[in-house]
């Protein structure tokens, strides 16, 4: 499988002031698209987990807080 090919900002330019892509341009552009597609996905899961594990540390340190602390000397 080809390494997808990189558009710079001033190719991106280019190209949308082109009223025809060419399919080659079309597939690149694709491409970007469905890689940036992907790594929103793993964000979202990502502070997803975060925020689940973070609410558990929540809820753990609030159980702690209610609870008598044994005094060891």
């Amino acid at each position: 499988m080809m390494t997808p090919q990189v558009i710079t900002p001033q190719q991106m330019q280019q190209i949308l002031q082109q009223q025809v892509l060419s399919p080659q341009q079309l597939q690149v552009l694709l491409q970007q698209q469905q890689a940036l597609m992907l790594q929103q996905q793993q964000l979202q899961e990502f502070y997803k987990k975060q925020q689940e594990q973070l609410q558990l540390q929540l809820l753990q340190q609030q159980h702690a807080g209610k609870q008598p602390k044994e005094f060891v000397p």
